[in-house]
């Protein structure tokens, strides 16, 4: 009985495992390989992101982290603004290739944590970044806020030197400055 109740127990397993992207904080999975050069898939990538794309792309030192009600994320079954929280980081600027007009950003990120608010309770596929860490971060603009999440370019901001800030700058070229 206890072999069978293994056997099962390990199907079950499995069937969970290879069914993952259907949870909800889960991203999309790679495009499959396909027969181009890395030089046509990093044009292809610069297009997109100098005419497609909406947000930014910076290296930049968050300097500040709060938590916030924000009513611009979500609205209510009869298309009222809800509240919803969120982090809002401000982000010193280093360098920079898009979107960026300025030395401080700010951008937004959801919690990791369970949030309550005045719509009922829900379940958050965010992070939390720690200030004083300098990052690689490629918001999108979302409700005229930049917007950070797990499945973005950068991976909700990831070390400046790390394969996707690296492979940005092969695409996109050096940075400028303030």
């Amino acid at each position: 009985m206890t072999r069978k109740l293994t056997i099962f127990a390990s199907g079950i397993v499995v069937l969970l495992f290879f069914s993952a992207k259907a949870f909800g904080c889960s991203c999309p999975p790679p495009p499959p390989e396909s027969s181009k050069s890395i030089e046509e898939k990093r044009s292809e990538k610069r297009s997109y992101f100098l005419t497609e794309f909406s947000g930014a792309a910076f290296v930049g030192k968050i300097i500040k982290r709060e938590r916030v009600n924000v009513n611009w994320v979500s609205k209510t079954l009869d298309g009222e603004p809800s509240i919803s929280q969120m982090y809002r980081y401000t982000i010193r600027v280093k360098e920079y290739w898009l979107g960026v007009n300025s030395r401080t950003v700010i951008v937004y990120g959801e919690p990791t944590e369970q949030i309550f608010g005045e719509s009922g309770s829900g379940s958050s596929c965010g992070f939390k970044l720690k200030t004083g860490r300098t990052l690689f971060f490629t918001p999108s603009l979302y409700q005229n806020n930049l917007t950070i999440g797990m499945c973005d370019y950068a991976g909700a901001g990831s070390a400046p030197d790390a394969h996707q800030a690296n492979e940005f700058r092969k695409m996109m070229g050096e940075p400028k400055r303030f």
